[in-house]
């Protein structure tokens, strides 16, 4: 029952001693979060006091164009005007402790009807045993980036494995069912 339990329940967990390996997981993930959202009210700031675009991404140590994309406007809504689903990053790394955990009916359980009609767990488990056996172990997670595009919030999570990092990219349909997973080496993202 492991995977039906919350933050909450993982705390007790730890407090009474049992030893949960997901906890350090969420703890990690929780400051990470937070540390995107101190980056997001400090890139505002910036903004805000005259920055360009180009200052900020030279800072980060990326382009102008990713720095807007990831911080501008155009980053957080889609010419559709809508926000992405609020808890679309969390959802995107419960997917990935549930594949790296072969939970493959949980993963499904989350597809949109065209999606399960196209892969179902036993072939979710084929693909899997395929990616690990290119890219390796699964090894942690690193930043989400989530963003709207069209009808869809896709969100892609970066993941370090034993032989390279990859992202995993999930797209959500408005009710929030999986519309569309890939993982992918970093250089094709």
């Amino acid at each position: 029952m492991k995977e039906k339990l919350t933050r909450h329940d993982r705390q007790e967990t730890v407090d009474t001693g049992e030893h949960d390996p997901l906890t350090e997981v969420i703890a990690a993930h929780d400051a990470l979060r937070a540390a995107d959202r101190r980056l997001h009210r400090a890139v505002r700031a910036a903004r805000s006091a005259g920055e360009t675009w180009e200052v900020i991404g030279e800072t980060l140590g990326i382009t102008r164009q990713a720095a807007y994309q990831r911080f501008g406007r155009a980053g957080e809504r889609s010419d559709t005007g809508l926000a992405p689903l609020p808890d679309a990053a969390d959802r995107s790394v419960r997917i990935l402790v549930d594949l790296t955990e072969g939970r493959w009916p949980a993963v499904v359980s989350r597809f949109s009807p065209r999606m399960a009609g196209a892969v179902d767990a036993t072939r979710l488990a084929a693909v899997w045993a395929e990616l690990t056996d290119s890219i390796g172990r699964y090894e942690g997670i690193g930043t989400t980036f989530v963003r709207r595009i069209g009808r869809h919030t896709v969100v892609d999570v970066a993941v370090r494995c034993e032989a390279g990092d990859a992202t995993l990219r999930v797209a959500y349909d408005d009710g929030g069912a999986i519309a569309g997973l890939l993982v992918l080496p970093v250089a094709q993202t």
